[in-house]
């Protein structure tokens, strides 16, 4: 009901012609008038739901109305701060875990970065060394000694 007035409302401050204005308001008044079975149904379950919440029923051992007895049940689950205190606990959790992912990605790329170097460094290291011999190598036989 209040998202129909509040269509209604939001449309009204268009500074909209007059015409459409007549539309809205006959769109408003037929929205309102379907939806006031359902707003019935719904106030008679709630009348329903509260005559039923004060019947006596034994839990535990003990007489209370069916509404004590649902919040009693409720406390012992620990309620919603206990759900509330799992929720910042997983939060946590899950950002460890992605600090942990990140630093995991972090140390492959260097790895791959070092051992990128490696490869490079072992190749001059077998030119330096062919340089150092005076030999004369063919480019296939370096390589060959680099890998």
């Amino acid at each position: 009901t209040m998202a129909v007035l509040n269509t209604f409302y939001g449309a009204a401050q268009q500074n909209l012609p007059v015409s459409a204005m007549k539309k809205n308001m006959e769109v408003t008044l037929s929205s309102l008038v379907k939806l006031e079975p359902v707003k019935q149904e719904a106030l008679s379950l709630i009348e329903s739901c509260e005559k039923h919440g004060v019947e006596l029923v034994s839990y535990q051992g003990q007489e209370m109305q069916v509404q004590e007895a649902v919040l009693e049940q409720l406390a012992a689950f620990g309620g919603s701060k206990q759900a509330d205190g799992m929720l910042a606990e997983l939060e946590e959790k899950n950002a460890k875990v992605t600090r942990a992912e990140k630093a995991l990605r972090n140390a492959i790329e260097q790895f791959h970065e070092e051992r990128g170097r490696v490869t490079e460094l072992s190749a001059k290291k077998v030119v330096y060394e062919s340089l150092a011999h005076d030999e004369k190598q063919s480019l296939q036989t370096l390589n060959g000694n680099a890998e």
